[in-house]
């Protein structure tokens, strides 16, 4: 019963109110309110679906500069990787001519040798040649 009696209190005091011409102005600036603010809520929808689209392309730029920089940071690396190698490659070039070097001055030594013990065996084969021939003449 009690909830009856304020139900009947509250539709008294909106009938009341309604048929004051100052809520009845009330009521047609609160329209209005309402209506721009709708306008302004659509306004608002509407930069919100703009800024979603920025958004979007920017975080697809934003993916397209960070795979070419994965892209450049693998070439960089790429680039490092070979230039170590051709480092080591032209060290191991440096230590491979000066180890020819040392051979091919080792071999023209031994060579040189060789020659001196040739010319020296020559020199020696022709004395005892020669001394052959003084003894062939005298057993003659």
């Amino acid at each position: 019963m009690n909830d009856l009696k304020n139900i009947d209190y509250r539709l008294n005091n909106y009938l009341q109110k309604r048929s004051n011409p100052d809520y009845q102005q009330e009521c047609g600036m609160l329209v209005k309110d309402k209506a721009q603010l709708l306008n302004e809520l659509d306004q608002l929808r509407a930069r919100n679906i703009v800024l979603e689209n920025e958004l979007r392309e920017l975080i697809r730029n934003y993916d397209d500069i960070q795979h070419e920089e994965e892209q450049n940071r693998f070439k960089n690396e790429r680039f490092r990787m070979l230039e170590d190698e051709n480092q080591s490659l032209k060290l191991l070039n440096e230590r491979t001519k000066n180890e020819y070097k040392i051979q091919i001055e080792l071999l023209q030594r031994e060579l040189d040798l060789t020659i001196l013990e040739k010319n020296k065996l020559l020199e020696e084969n022709i004395q005892l040649k020669g001394q052959q021939d003084k003894d062939d003449l005298y057993k003659k």
